[in-house]
């Protein structure tokens, strides 16, 4: 999509900080900087425990509904919470005024997490799973991580406000423990490559602990007294009513795209499940539709990246109409009771997914990239069964509940990462 498009104005966001340079504004920049100097801190006795900013407390949940591939079988991670009280250290947190951004960088020693699972054989075919009765509780240790945000402000009357996180999560290495091993046990080191589910699910759970601290703080924190509010005020709505029409214009078109390109209805792979007594259930004919009903969820902020020339557009969206359907059959062992084959329909509804999405407007070359995380993931809860063989299908609860609705999640997520790829025609 070229930038020149008629409802962005390029230069008039990129120089909407203007206000900046009145001087009544130095009196906003010490109040904010406050953040950062002494208000946040929480002063310990001692110098050591005096770098910590703040515990989060254990038995938070944090990511979940996410699977981990191991050696012939996958892990379906259904709940996780941190197992123990976690402190960690601030190492830097700056107030960037021109951006209207919080920018910080936090340190946690380590992060152990205890996680709920279920475990599924996998055969050669990755489509055929087997069930297995294999359930319970993992450890999941991280260490050295080093965990990055930048807080976009808006204001809300005379208080700003974190709208929304943008983040970066690193570990130097993940260990898993069966909770039931013995001590001489050594733990499984996991590849961090082949983790990348798992740490978008447990950085967006950070993202939203981290805006609701900040937040926390910010609603106590009037400033109405500072001489440039009024300027700050009227800047942030004129930037943000330009960002809301861009954003606007760019899902319309988004949308438009996909549905002119029948790109809003999208196969998704197959699975079938073999379980006890030679029963099985096939989930096939699988679609992913709606992803032409994007819309903007909250405001949109941008932040220009001087270095690279770059201009990042980001805002949460949502879905007025996203779901996954699967066609379904229970297979049977031969028998006078019951029909060899019963069969149905399985719909995920994903009416309250949530994603961010960033949006790069390369200045020079005029060029639009799209990146999308997903915020939250749909459970059980969200699937409605169709068919003859509705009553049966809930006999199949432990299975429905964890790994085909894991599944069903997941096709969600991963098929709407082709968002990435489309082309945003002017």
């Amino acid at each position: 999509m070229n930038a020149n498009a008629s409802s962005f104005k390029e230069k008039e966001i990129l120089n909407a900080g203007g206000y900046t340079k009145h001087k009544n504004c130095s009196s906003l920049w010490r109040k904010l900087t406050k953040l950062s100097d002494e208000d946040t801190v929480d002063h310990r006795d001692s110098p050591e425990q005096r770098r910590y900013l703040a515990k989060i407390p254990s038995g938070m949940n944090l990511g979940g509904l996410c699977v981990m591939s191991l050696p012939n079988s996958v892990l379906y991670l259904h709940r996780l919470k941190l197992s123990d009280d976690t402190f960690f250290q601030l190492k830097d947190l700056h107030n960037d005024i021109d951006n209207m951004v919080l920018k910080g960088q936090l340190l946690f020693n380590n992060l152990n997490l205890t996680e709920a699972y279920d475990r599924s054989l996998m055969a050669k075919d990755p489509s055929i799973l087997k069930h297995t009765n294999s359930y319970g509780e993992l450890q999941v240790f991280m260490e050295d991580v080093h965990y990055t945000v930048e807080g976009r402000y808006i204001m809300k009357k005379d208080r700003l406000a974190i709208e929304l996180i943008v983040s970066t999560l690193d570990t130097k290495f993940i260990t898993l423990t069966h909770s039931n091993a013995n001590k001489t046990d050594p733990p499984i080191w996991l590849d961090k490559q082949n983790m990348g589910d798992f740490m978008l699910r447990l950085k967006a759970d950070l993202d939203k602990w981290v805006q609701d601290y900040f937040n926390e703080y910010l609603t106590v924190t009037n400033l109405e007294n500072v001489p440039s509010i009024l300027k700050l005020r009227e800047y942030d709505q004129h930037k943000g009513g330009q960002l809301a029409k861009f954003v606007d214009n760019a899902l319309i078109r988004m949308n438009n795209k996909l549905h002119n390109i029948v790109g809003d209805t999208v196969r998704i792979p197959n699975f079938k499940i073999t379980a006890s007594h030679n029963m099985s259930i096939w989930i096939h004919a699988g679609t992913l539709r709606g992803l032409d009903t994007m819309y903007r969820r909250s405001q949109a902020t941008k932040i220009l990246k001087k270095k690279r020339n770059i201009l990042n557009v980001d805002t949460i969206i949502g879905f007025r109409d996203l779901k996954v359907l699967y066609a379904y059959e229970i297979q049977f062992p031969p028998s006078s009771q019951t029909a060899p084959t019963l069969n149905g329909l399985l719909i995920m509804s994903a009416n309250q997914q949530t994603a961010h999405i960033t949006l790069e407007l390369l200045n020079k070359t005029k060029i639009l990239e799209l990146e999308l995380d997903f915020l939250n993931r749909m459970g059980a809860d969200a699937i409605t069964i169709e068919g003859a063989a509705k009553v049966v299908m809930k006999n199949f609860k432990h299975i429905l509940h964890h790994e085909i609705a894991t599944i069903m999640s997941n096709s969600i997520v991963h098929t709407t990462q082709l968002l990435k790829t489309l082309l945003i025609c002017g």
